[in-house]
């Protein structure tokens, strides 16, 4: 998995579409599996090219579930209040700490943790809900 995700990040610049970065990113990780399983030819515990045909077909099929799930997750998001949809992004992205996000906010790391774990089950509540209905 290190591997795919090595290379993947390498050859991230050939990617033309984000939207088709699951498929792109499973053709890599199947060729890395496939090119690892004739290094590894010799050895009683390499998988048969049936069964990595099997598990890349079933991984295809998984990434319409995953996407579908995205799509909701983002309806869901633009469902919250305006404070909680920016305080969730702002959350998890990669530029804001938690600490730095209490302090701004003049709130405990401890309170802002358990207001973000409260904006995380709702967003799960609401995945489910819609998720069941289709």
């Amino acid at each position: 998995m290190q591997e795919v995700s090595v290379v993947a990040w390498r050859k991230f610049s050939s990617l033309d579409d984000s939207k088709a970065f699951g498929p792109w990113a499973c053709m890599i990780a199947r060729y890395e599996l496939l090119m690892a399983r004739r290094r590894y030819a010799r050895d009683r515990l390499v998988l048969a090219e049936d069964v990595v045909k099997l598990l890349a077909e079933e991984g295809a099929e998984e990434m319409s579930l995953r996407h579908r799930q995205l799509e909701v997750l983002d309806a869901c998001i633009g469902k919250l209040p305006r404070e909680r949809r920016e305080l969730a992004l702002a959350a998890y992205s990669r530029d804001t700490s938690i600490r730095e996000l209490a302090t701004q906010m003049d709130r405990t790391e401890g309170a802002l943790y358990q207001l973000l774990a409260r904006i995380r089950k709702q967003l799960f509540d609401c995945m489910n809900r819609s998720l069941e209905q289709t």
